[in-house]
């Protein structure tokens, strides 16, 4: 990870795992084991080629703003459940309904990750193996072209999802650079950044000139999105933003439409999908409040309220309190 501070200087933090030696063992198969402060991927391609790459986690799990405000996450505790995984098997669409292709889909327990990638028709397949993976979850997207969602196995060994969904971001070429002291908006979503904010972009995903901010707004209406229908409550609103994974610190004051005519003054809760194995947000692969906001006097936006925000940028579900 890298802090990105106003004056555009770019300071590495210590990383646990810079590589997947470090951060883990593989084995013949090629698969990778994670160690207890990251994660590391075996990624299968479409000839069977298997690379092996490590996910690098701050030693600290804690991000500070040029004031020197200290940020934490709040690292939700993972339960442990150890499943065998068998086939996992799904064809990924765009809300449009046309194959998302090329896509990452990646069976992940905080032990383990096996990655694939759809075909050309939507279809992905991930053969487990009857390896025991711990808290095992899909993740689909990579936050570059689409956005990323994480959800549990609906069932096991095996697992069919059938046909979900996932949206598309706005074009890479139409991010706006994140800066402290500023406002960026991307269609109906705008960040304030604080003077002296801290911005956590992660390099293992994005690329110079790819971590812009995009924002796309969608309904859980618009597809079957196996992840809202794990949330604890009912959401009535999503949000992808990009760069995925960027923190704030401190967090990002949040505005969105009132798409959904929310009466003026009404509370909304501002909810976080989890796609991180650790060092996180929100539960791995599930949902958590990480902040309140409230419905501004014209009803026209969404804001969150003063003294929260926006602390990571992911898919981000809205409901009226």
């Amino acid at each position: 990870m890298s802090l990105r501070s106003a004056s555009h200087l770019w300071i590495s933090l210590p990383f646990l795992a810079s590589s997947a030696a470090a951060s883990g063992c593989s084995d013949s198969a090629g698969e990778t084991t994670a160690g207890a402060g990251g994660s590391a991927t075996a990624t299968v391609g479409s000839g069977g080629m298997t690379t092996t790459s490590g996910m690098p986690t701050s030693s600290s799990g804690m991000t500070s703003s040029s004031s020197g405000e200290a940020c934490p996450s709040p690292e939700p505790a993972h339960p442990g459940v150890k499943s065998n995984v068998g086939d996992v098997t799904a064809t990924i669409l765009g809300i449009d309904g046309k194959p998302a292709a090329a896509l990452l889909a990646d069976v992940c327990g905080t032990n383990l990750c096996l990655s694939g990638k759809t075909g050309a028709d939507g279809q992905m397949m991930v053969a487990g193996g009857g390896k025991e993976l711990s808290d095992v979850r899909l993740l689909y997207g990579n936050g570059i072209g689409y956005v990323k969602m994480g959800t549990p196995l609906p069932t096991l060994p095996d697992a069919k999802f059938g046909a979900i969904h996932t949206v598309a971001l706005p074009p890479v070429a139409e991010g706006v650079a994140l800066e402290a002291g500023k406002t960026v908006t991307s269609g109906v979503v705008s960040l304030e950044l604080a003077a002296g904010t801290a911005i956590n972009v992660d390099p293992t995903i994005y690329k110079a000139g790819e971590d812009g901010f995009r924002a796309v707004m969608f309904a859980p209406t618009d597809g079957n999105f196996p992840a809202v229908s794990a949330a604890p409550y009912t959401i009535a609103r999503l949000v992808g933003l990009a760069p995925i994974n960027t923190r704030f610190c401190p967090p990002a004051k949040l505005t969105v439409k009132n798409e959904d005519a929310w009466a003026p003054g009404a509370e909304v809760e501002v909810w976080l999908n989890g796609t991180e194995t650790f060092d996180h947000w929100a539960p791995y692969g599930g949902w958590a409040i990480v902040a309140g906001a409230t419905v501004s006097g014209d009803g026209a936006t969404i804001v969150t309220n003063d003294g929260e925000g926006l602390p990571e940028l992911g898919v981000i579900g809205l409901r009226l309190k």
